[in-house]
């Protein structure tokens, strides 16, 4: 199943998993006949940048 992550600057979950669905659907409307018909998270999680504390929050789906 292909994977997508989304990211979010202010750690929301809604922003992240939204860029990551936004990636997904683009990704299926370049396939013939594709569309996104489900999803699961596979991962959350974000990543601490030097001398910062976390601010960008990530979401991984893979997608049917």
């Amino acid at each position: 199943m292909p994977q997508f992550t989304g990211k979010a600057m202010d750690l929301s979950f809604q922003r992240a998993l939204e860029d990551a669905i936004r990636q997904a659907m683009i990704h299926k409307a370049e396939e013939e006949h594709g569309t996104l018909t489900s999803f699961e998270v596979t991962r959350i999680y974000a990543e601490r940048n030097a001398g910062q504390g976390f601010n960008v929050l990530q979401v991984e789906i893979e997608v049917q």
